[in-house]
């Protein structure tokens, strides 16, 4: 008779939600809503607790695999929380970028760069608005528009990180090597926590200038991130016109066949 293996906390049971890995994912949304909460009163608590929230990314997915937890509830949450937390974060440094202060800051700025006088920092507050709920809306789109196609391509339960030949080279490179991939999510959170971090310079103080560095060190990263999504979100919805296409042939040819039948009878 074979003895039937007792399951632990640390293995696979029942009760998925208790998982190990989505008690990281839980903690990771905690960490980042104690972020946000203090974006406005502490700059270093916000830049620990979301870096925090960020680095139990990489834990959660380590230990699903080393436990053999993983599960279809995990990977939409992490996928979820990666969204909403960067979307979060876009926030909170929309709203810092839209104080008086930062404005005329950033338009000076802006008018040595280039080289022209830029009166009202009005313009440059609908640039920014633009690019970063721009910004904001390429990131979710893209990820849920591939999540959709791989679900409805692929079948229910299906990885959006599996790719084919048919696939963009960038997607593939994208999702097929973890250190590129990781190299680019990197770019981002990092890229976005130290434009928060030039936003409170009076706070940051000599800090700043190390701020600015980074983010100089992350923009390309940064860029290939958006250009992966911009080239993601179009495959995808790709994906998706062809599947209406096919489900529309497979809808007609019924139909057909059935007035050829008709035909021939009489």
């Amino acid at each position: 008779m074979a003895v039937k293996k007792a399951t632990t906390f640390t293995s696979r049971h029942g009760n998925v939600a208790l998982y190990i890995p989505n008690l990281i994912g839980y903690a990771r949304i905690l960490c980042a809503l104690m972020a946000f909460g203090m974006s406005s009163t502490s700059v270093y608590m916000t830049l620990v607790l979301y870096f925090l929230s960020f680095a139990c990314d990489e834990l959660d997915g380590r230990v699903a695999r080393l436990l053999g937890q993983q599960s279809t509830m995990g990977a939409v949450l992490d996928m979820v929380t990666d969204r909403v937390a960067t979307c979060g974060l876009v926030t909170v440094l929309y709203g810092k970028t839209m104080e008086e202060s930062v404005l005329r800051e950033l338009s000076e700025y802006i008018s040595r760069l280039v080289g022209v006088d830029i009166e009202k920092p009005t313009y440059v507050r609908i640039v920014v608005t633009v690019v970063l709920i721009g910004l904001m809306f390429l990131d979710v789109m893209s990820h849920w528009f591939h999540m959709y196609a791989s679900v409805a391509t692929q079948g229910l339960g299906s990885s959006h990180k599996t790719t084919n030949t048919n696939d963009p080279w960038l997607i593939q490179m994208y999702y097929k090597h973890r250190i590129f991939m990781g190299y680019c999510c990197v770019c981002v959170e990092v890229e976005y926590l130290m434009l928060y971090a030039m936003t409170c310079h009076e706070v940051m103080g000599p800090w700043s200038r190390v701020a600015s560095a980074v983010a100089l060190l992350c923009g390309p990263g940064f860029l290939l991130k958006q250009v992966a999504n911009a080239i993601q979100l179009r495959h995808a919805c790709t994906r998706l016109i062809e599947l209406d296409q096919q489900q529309q042939v497979t809808k007609t040819s019924p139909r057909r066949s059935r007035s050829r039948q008709r035909k021939t009878t009489r």
